[in-house]
């Protein structure tokens, strides 16, 4: 049940500001998530053209690259029409520095956020997300523990690149401790042994794991030899391809169903893995 942001009040719970936006926007992705892939369609053209207009009003080199191609805003009403523009590389992107930014951000989008890429290719870009690309980021990762159906009443453990050190938290962090209570966390350094690793993960014994792919093949082969951490019912994969072999030796070793998602720092989150089909379903918002 959601928790009450309103003081002495349990049920039916009251949320206000931030909460309260969170909450209706995961309501709003659960509904549109259901819809024929025609209303989709319809809803994203509609998106699409109001970008492109604010773009071609408020950045030059868009509307360079637009007349290069042959087109004016309101053309690109599809995506048919939007595969004519010229497909922007990394490259021109680094080179482009503060030109490549809108000069105007409508001040409800604000405050703008820099976010530089992990250069998985080499060359690492630095971008701008608005507060509402961080809203729907958010609301993208409530969407996931909904679909894999995670207690947020149990502990969960991350190991990522972003931590420097051992973080222990009293609850799940943004987006969950915004509307629910939630167990204990845990985050570790992705450069923390792997022994070590695994030892921590053994006394904390998460629920839930996220964590890279080739450092749960390395944790893999730790398990393998003295077991998994008790409890363990979710491991979440993110920031690298995930191999069918990675797939193979989890069910094998742990008895669990890898659950991945697709994100990047300029996109947010573009496709999670289904719990039922087992396919990408791309975040068609």
């Amino acid at each position: 049940m959601i928790r009450s942001g309103v003081e002495g009040i349990v049920w039916p719970p009251l949320l206000r500001d931030r909460a309260a936006e969170l909450a209706f926007l995961a309501d709003q992705l659960q509904a549109s998530e259901m819809l024929s892939p025609e209303s989709i369609a319809v809803r994203q053209s509609e998106q699409l053209r109001a970008l492109v207009r604010h773009h071609a009003a408020h950045s030059p080199l868009f509307l360079e690259r637009l007349h290069a191609a042959g087109l004016v805003a309101d053309d690109l009403t599809d995506l048919n029409a939007l595969s004519r523009l010229p497909i922007l590389t990394r490259t021109e992107i680094q080179q482009q520095g503060e030109s490549l930014f809108a000069r105007s951000v409508p001040a409800s989008h604000l405050p703008l956020f820099v976010r530089q890429t992990s250069g998985s290719t080499g060359q690492p870009v630095t971008v701008r997300r608005t507060r509402v690309c961080g809203d729907l980021l958010l609301a993208m990762t409530l969407r996931d523990h909904r679909w894999f159906g995670r207690d947020f009443g149990g502990r969960m453990a991350l190991i990522r690149p972003s931590f420097d050190q051992r973080i222990d938290s009293p609850d799940w962090g943004i987006p969950v401790n915004r509307l629910y209570n939630s167990g204990p966390a845990m985050a570790l350094p992705i450069t923390t042994d792997i022994a070590a690793q695994a030892e921590a993960l053994a006394r904390f014994a998460p629920q839930v794991l996220v964590v890279y792919p080739a450092n749960l093949d390395a944790l893999l082969h730790i398990w393998a030899k003295i077991g998994a951490p008790p409890g363990l019912r979710h491991v979440k994969t993110v920031g690298e391809t995930v191999s069918d072999e990675l797939r193979s030796r989890l069910m094998s070793v742990c008895g669990l169903t890898l659950e991945d998602g697709y994100s990047s720092e300029e996109c947010g989150s573009i496709a999670l893995q289904c719990p039922d089909c087992r396919q990408y379903h791309v975040m068609a918002e």
